[in-house]
């Protein structure tokens, strides 16, 4: 009984959040409220290095009940947190660039 081998790889969860910054300040000298704007940010962890088919299904399990979104990297990855980061919110801007063409 021989098993195909599998590659070992890295799970990582990742997910958007929406956060609020100051994008200008102009008259609050004079009680006018500063002008916010919403920002992307990726929040990212490393579920499990070297990880097994059943570790995968919990990831899954996890993510889809807490809106993260499960990406799978081969162990030898550099950097896979900002690996992730950067594939997230590449996905969030052409989302965002579909669903506002006029910006």
């Amino acid at each position: 009984m021989t098993k195909k081998a599998r590659e070992i790889r890295m799970i990582v969860v990742a997910r958007i959040e929406i956060v609020q910054e100051c994008a200008g300040t102009d008259g609050i000298d004079l009680g006018y409220r500063p002008v916010m704007r919403d920002v992307p940010i990726c929040k990212a962890a490393v579920w499990k290095s070297n990880a097994t088919d059943e570790d995968l299904e919990k990831a899954v399990t996890f993510a889809m009940s807490e809106g993260y979104t499960v990406l799978e990297y081969p162990v030898g990855e550099r950097k896979p947190l900002e690996r992730a980061k950067r594939e997230m919110l590449a996905s969030h801007r052409m989302v965002e660039r579909a669903a506002n063409p006029a910006k």
